[in-house]
């Protein structure tokens, strides 16, 4: 596959989740059961130390004993809760700020994963969209080829059986059914080339034109089909031909599906037949349609945009419009 960045379809919209404006988020009971304040050695520690320390200043203040012992129990123990309250609190706070900074990150990377995505997808698109679109225009191409050539070997066994040559008479008419073979095979992978492209470009913004196979410049294998027919049925009433065709018939080959070369001969008119219908049905779906005529509405567009900047500059710098300066109307 060429690289052709003409050729591209556009990523999906991504509509990004709002990313949460708040500084703190609060902790769940779950959570705050992780939150802990002074552990048990450090409470008791630090409450004897407060114990002691009341107890020391009411002794020096000649309070009484029992006085002084229920002022440093009850010191001790306000002075461990207000700690204890106070470093659940610190904690607590810290873990809300840092759970709202995580779902301020998570929003920011899940956008930005969506984003990602979109863009991946869309290259994705466009790869498998120009391979398809590279391979039709070369299919296309050759479609006239096949029948060329198919209708020239016709001519030939025509001439064969002028000069009353079998063999190399039907050898001519077994080429023009190889090619008409060749001629269904493309024509069944360019509609499968159709549906692809049509389905992949259907509800996307892009830049790729139309399809390279259309109802305009397919060609008709109708005449080739009825000359095969005509030419066989000369070969098959002429008793002479016609032994050498009952040896022939029944020869195992491998065109269009079918087993021998007596099937083929009497029944690829039919397929090849039905092969072009189901191209022109590809080409001329409901969604076929309907991206048809977007790509038309966005190169009118295109034109339009180009004349108008055109006839701008020649204004600006005082030139004279030339006839393709007008504006056009599609």
């Amino acid at each position: 596959m060429s690289e052709n960045p003409k050729y591209r379809v556009l990523p999906k919209e991504v509509d990004p989740k709002p990313i949460p404006q708040v500084d703190s988020v609060p902790l769940s009971d779950w959570e705050k059961k992780d939150v802990k304040g002074l552990s048990g050695c450090a409470g008791f520690f630090l409450a004897a130390a407060v114990f002691g320390g009341v107890l020391a200043w009411g002794i020096s203040a000649r309070m009484e004993g029992g006085s002084a012992t229920v002022l440093a129990a009850v010191a001790g123990a306000v002075v461990v809760a207000v700690i204890h309250f106070s470093i659940i609190g610190t904690k607590t706070s810290d873990k809300e700020r840092k759970k709202a900074q995580q779902e301020k990150q998570n929003v920011d990377s899940a956008n930005k994963t969506a984003i990602s995505q979109a863009e991946n997808e869309a290259r994705y698109v466009t790869t498998s969209l120009v391979t398809t679109f590279e391979s039709s225009a070369v299919i296309a191409s050759e479609l006239p080829q096949c029948l060329s050539r198919a209708a020239n070997s016709l001519q030939r066994a025509e001439q064969e059986y002028k000069d009353n040559a079998f063999s190399p008479f039907w050898d001519a008419v077994e080429n023009a059914a190889q090619q008409l073979a060749v001629f269904n095979d493309m024509a069944k992978q360019i509609s499968k080339f159709a549906d692809a492209y049509y389905g992949g470009l259907n509800g996307r913004k892009h830049t790729f034109p139309s399809f390279p196979a259309n109802s305009s410049n397919l060609p008709n294998p109708s005449s080739v089909i009825n000359e095969l027919r005509r030419v066989v049925r000369m070969g098959q009433t002429n008793f002479q031909f016609a032994n050498i065709w009952e040896h022939r018939r029944t020869r195992e080959v491998m065109i269009a599906g079918f087993r021998t070369l007596g099937e083929a001969v009497n029944n690829l008119g039919s397929t090849v037949e039905d092969a072009v219908y189901g191209l022109q049905q590809s080409i001329s779906t409901d969604t076929a349609r309907l991206v048809q005529e977007q790509i038309r509405t966005r190169d009118s567009l295109d034109r339009r945009l180009m004349e108008q900047n055109r006839m701008l500059d020649n204004i600006q710098h005082h030139r004279k419009p030339g006839i393709t300066d007008s504006p056009s109307r599609y």
